[in-house]
């Protein structure tokens, strides 16, 4: 249900970066208006996309990189996508900066090999993390990013710090991302060697 982005009417996430990432991978040109929460407490934002990209972002009165990091943790909440938008009163003169591909962020999914059993359950490689091991983002969304960005490491990573919320395990973020345990342990690795993460053992 969360693919459907392109009808008019409400749907209901419980992951908006999941949303997002879907806009992002499938190109689309539009605007995803999202919201949460009601009468006082209500939230109201919205995020524009050219080809998949993001050219400008709101949310209250935050704007730019710092509205888009705050949204993409939000969690339940109500979005409709309405594509085909070429202007908009929130128009940015370029792209957020995290977000200077026009290329989609996360590759197409694949499915996994399952696990086996017998040896105990670790992702693959010389310096493996438990499958029950948890990461934990030590810097905002937006920073991690432009790390990585920094540092020139492929769009997978974005897509594996966008995922990482402190609750998920190294196992179900294999599963959530669809990469194998040795790729999933190759990124862990560098985004703690990077400090973006740690992994709670």
């Amino acid at each position: 249900m969360e693919k459907d982005v392109t009808q008019q009417q409400g749907r209901i996430t419980d992951n908006l970066s999941r949303i997002i990432q879907i806009i992002q991978v499938e190109g689309r040109t539009g605007e995803l208006r999202v919201g949460r929460g009601e009468g006082i407490n209500a939230e109201i934002g919205s995020i524009g996309f050219t080809n998949g990209q993001i050219v400008f972002a709101q949310v209250g009165s935050y704007m730019g990189p710092d509205a888009l990091n705050i949204m993409i943790g939000w969690g339940k909440c109500v979005f409709v996508f309405i594509p085909h938008l070429t202007t908009g009163p929130l128009q940015q003169t370029g792209p957020i900066p995290s977000q200077r591909e026009t290329s989609p962020v996360i590759p197409q999914l694949r499915q996994s090999a399952p696990q086996q059993g017998g040896q105990p359950a670790t992702a693959s490689g010389n310096n493996s993390f438990p499958l029950t091991a948890v990461p934990r983002a030590t810097m905002s969304v937006m920073k991690a990013i432009g790390v990585i960005e920094k540092a020139g490491l492929p769009r997978l990573y974005r897509q594996v710090i966008l995922a990482i919320d402190g609750r998920q395990a190294v196992g179900e973020l294999i599963r959530s991302i669809n990469c194998t345990p040795e790729e999933m342990s190759q990124i862990l690795q560098t985004l703690e060697e990077l400090t973006i993460i740690r992994v709670v053992r």
